[in-house]
């Protein structure tokens, strides 16, 4: 398993075939083809060692390793979501508070955070 090869891209695959239980109505909203989606999803899969949907007569069907995944592929989304909004709409200065979240996002987001206030903060930004 290689976790750091992991992307956005496909994460997005994901929740969105998660969410809307077909490969075209997933596809549709990424404005991907299906073949490239459902690469991207294969790929996920391959990386994580294990499937995360099952094949049922045409349809995805989310497994248990799926439902394991969807809560912290949702989580990893909104927060990029949200450093793509701080960092586009210029709204520095904000706090530097890591709130709360899974642990599983603490281990490998707090260093980064904790490096990026502390630069922001060097900088006079915050």
């Amino acid at each position: 398993m290689n976790i750091n090869a992991l992307t956005l891209k496909q994460l997005r695959a994901f929740t969105s075939v998660a969410r809307l239980g077909t490969l075209t109505a997933a596809a549709e909203e990424l404005s991907l083809t299906k073949g490239a989606l459902s690469v991207a999803l294969h790929e996920l899969e391959k990386q994580l060692g294990h499937p995360l949907f099952d094949r049922v007569k045409n349809r995805l069907v989310m497994n248990a390793y799926g439902q394991q995944l969807r809560p912290l592929a949702d989580e990893l989304l909104q927060r990029t979501m949200t450093i793509e909004s701080l960092f586009g709409q210029g709204t520095w200065p904000v706090p530097c508070i890591l709130a709360p979240v899974t642990p599983w996002v603490n281990t490998y987001c707090q260093c980064w955070w904790v490096t990026l206030c502390s630069a922001m903060n060097a900088s006079g930004r915050i």
